[in-house]
Formats: C-alpha cells, structure tokens, sequence
C-alpha cells in the first residue's frame, strides 16, 4: 500500500535537506500507545545519536490489522493517512517551544527491486513521559504534583493552544493530558497532530457532532454554520444598536443522519460528524471556543488530580474516565 500512487511517497517528494534512514537501521526498544504505530527506537549504525519515535506504518502494525473481519485494508489505508496528515501540518506550523517540531528525518523501506519509499518519520524521544503519567506516577506514590510546577504547566498549555489558533489559525482536537509531553527542562510539547479523534473526556459538549453554529451580530450579519439559515430564522440577530460583538448561536441538529469522516475513526456522534474541519472554514471562533473547553479540561485534570471513576450525566455525555479522572 506504501508504494501506491495515492497514498506512497518517494524519496523524489522529499527535500534534499531531510535526512533519509532505512527501516532496517532502527532497533525497537518500546511499544508506545497511540493511534498507529509510535514505538520507540535508536539507530543500530549510530546509537550515539540517540532515542527517536517512529510515527508511521511498520510490520506489526500491518499484521495486527491485515486480517480484521471489518476491513483491515480500510485501517491500514486510513493510518498512513494519519501519519502522513500530521507530518504535513507539523511543516505547515510555524514554530513554538510548546509544538512537537516538524519532522526532518524520514524512514524508508523497500520492497523487492522497487524503488523506497517513506513509511514513517522520526520525532524526538522525551523520556519524561507526558502529564497523564506523571499524574497517575504521583496517585500511585501518594503524593501530589508542586503548584509551581502545575502553574508552569497550564502556562505551557496555554502558550501551545494561543499559537494554533491565533498564529498557525488551525486545531489540534485531541487535547487532553496524554497529548502533553514533558520535556527535560519540565516544559510541555504539544504532541499528537492527526486532526483524526477528540477524546470524550476533554472535548466540548458543543462539538460533539450534534451541533450547528452561526455567527450573528458585528456587522449585523451572519456567517458560518452548516445549518446557518435555519439557525437565522430561529435566533434572529438582534437590532443594530444592541450588537457590539458577533456573538455564537447553536442550534441542535434535526435532520437526516450525516457523516463527514472516515468509518474506521468509530460510531461516535463526533465521530459521524467531525466539526473541526468545518468549524476551522467557517467559524474559526467556535473551534477556537471548542478548544478553550479542551484546555480547561486538560488544566483541571491537572489543578485538582481528581480521583473520579467513569460516569455519565443525563445526556449520556461522558464526564469523567480511567484513573485520577485521566483519559485512558
């Protein structure tokens, strides 16, 4: 599948200033979760350089989903497109201490006398781990994180989600703890670039595919929203002199079932219907919003290291999960 035309990509795509390594070079020394494939591993012919993550599609990977009933080729495609979305945004990002950097080391592998091509990308090892280990590492021990430390780390998730949104104007939507990586000066990376899942324990009850958004006032008009005409005739925008700022308006979804995003991402609402996309081309400030929700999630989680087990509210949307109230 790597060496196809619409989802391959050989060397001749890549710049002459990335660095190429053959898959065969690299010796696994840890499995790490995530979507994918993202496992730990060190060059054989140069150690010396270091611990480096590989993001992409290798071996094992395929194995574990060639043979699923429901469509192992269907996964396998809809990884490489992860992996390879989340490489071209990184590039696109301009950079911040708080972002993962792009990636300029790729990996390539070769199949038979064909010519190699990109099965992954190289990014930096930090062996801090990220925030919802170091939570549940200090539930286990008994013990509770410094505030200084906390404060330094909400800053940290602050300054990364600003710069999405106010600088590379786009979304990261899978913010939550796990996706905050420490680093060896006890900084936060943001992580995780798919743009492919939001977890539940994070994400904004208004995105969660059930919603429609309109953006009424400022100019006295209205712009954005899949269902935005309808939203007009049931929220009409107030009168000239009480607008001093375009104002949000949701409108719950009535219509026929609908479906934006790939089947193998999951049978949620959000996952039927993804917003982020289309929220980012319309309505730039309720993404924005979205996320804030996100962070707020994310900093709680962090502030007050809870110890709540799963439970729903009367909507059915998901509260609290795993352990300490982390995402799993």
């Amino acid at each position: 599948m790597l060496g196809e035309e619409d989802l391959g990509k050989t060397l001749s795509a890549l710049k002459t200033t990335y660095t190429i390594v053959d898959f065969t070079n690299l010796a696994r020394f840890e499995q790490l979760g995530g979507k994918g494939c993202a496992t730990g591993v060190r060059p054989r012919d140069e150690p010396h350089k270091g611990l480096f993550v590989f993001k992409g599609m290798d071996f094992r990977t395929f194995l574990a989903h060639t043979d699923d009933e429901d469509g192992g080729d269907g996964t396998i495609r809809y990884l490489i497109r992860c992996w390879q979305h989340a490489d071209k945004l990184l590039l696109r990002i301009p950079p911040h201490p708080n972002i993962m950097p792009p990636p300029t080391t790729f990996v390539t592998i070769r199949f038979g006398n064909n010519p190699p091509v990109v099965c992954g990308s190289l990014q930096p090892f930090y062996p801090g781990g990220d925030v919802s280990e170091r939570l549940r590492e200090s539930k286990r021990k008994g013990e509770r994180l410094p505030l200084d430390l906390k404060a330094h780390w909400c800053a940290n998730m602050a300054a990364a989600i600003a710069h999405v949104h106010r600088i590379a104007h786009t979304y990261h939507m899978d913010i939550k703890p796990g996706n905050f990586i420490i680093d060896r000066n006890s900084d936060l990376v943001l992580c995780d670039w798919e743009q492919s899942d939001a977890p539940p324990t994070t994400l904004a009850p208004e995105a969660d595919g059930t919603w429609d958004v309109a953006v009424v006032g400022g100019d006295g008009g209205e712009a954005g929203g899949e269902n935005s005409e309808d939203s007009k005739k049931d929220n009409p925008a107030p009168s000239d002199q009480a607008v001093s700022r375009p104002r949000l308006v949701y409108t719950k979804y009535q219509g026929l079932p609908r479906r934006n995003a790939e089947e193998e991402v999951g049978d949620a609402s959000w996952h039927k219907w993804n917003v982020f996309p289309i929220w980012n081309a319309e309505c730039p400030l309720a993404l924005e919003l979205a996320e804030v929700f996100s962070l707020g999630r994310s900093m709680w989680m962090l502030l007050r290291q809870p110890a709540i087990a799963a439970r729903r509210d009367g909507g059915g949307t998901l509260l609290g999960e795993g352990v300490g109230g982390l995402p799993v």
